[in-house]
């Protein structure tokens, strides 16, 4: 008669905890992601001899700043960590070494929370990415 050999099924812990750790840690990073807030914002194509660059929102007077990136080198983004609030007094400042301003534009648009974006200073046009 043959004899019948039993399978232990301890063997599934193990597997069964790495599954549930990778499933769990994948649904943290989509639910983060998802609930992404603030967004990003970077330029291309400055005018020749620019250093930095800063980006801001304003009261409606254009004065005061309400949200503002500091100054950054013309490669680097500004990665806003707040909603934006469909606020419209964006504005995009560049300058030279000298602290000449090189361009200087306000109102630019409605900026939406969880995307990213770039403005052309050659063109004038902001784009989602």
């Amino acid at each position: 008669m043959a004899e019948e050999r039993k399978v232990s099924v301890l063997w599934m812990i193990p597997i069964g905890l790495i599954l549930g750790v990778g499933a769990g840690l994948g649904l943290i990073l989509a639910v983060a992601q998802a609930a992404r807030v603030g967004f990003s914002l970077r330029i291309i194509n400055p005018p020749p001899g620019a250093v930095l660059w800063t980006a801001g929102y304003y009261d409606p007077t254009g004065l005061v700043p309400i949200a503002d990136s500091g100054w950054l080198g013309i490669d680097e983004s500004w990665d806003y960590p707040s909603d934006p609030m469909s606020r419209t007094t964006l504005r995009v400042w560049v300058i030279d070494a000298a602290d000449n301003t090189l361009f200087d534009v306000t109102d630019l648009a409605v900026l939406e929370s969880g995307k990213s974006y770039v403005y052309d200073c050659a063109t004038g046009e902001l784009s989602e990415v």
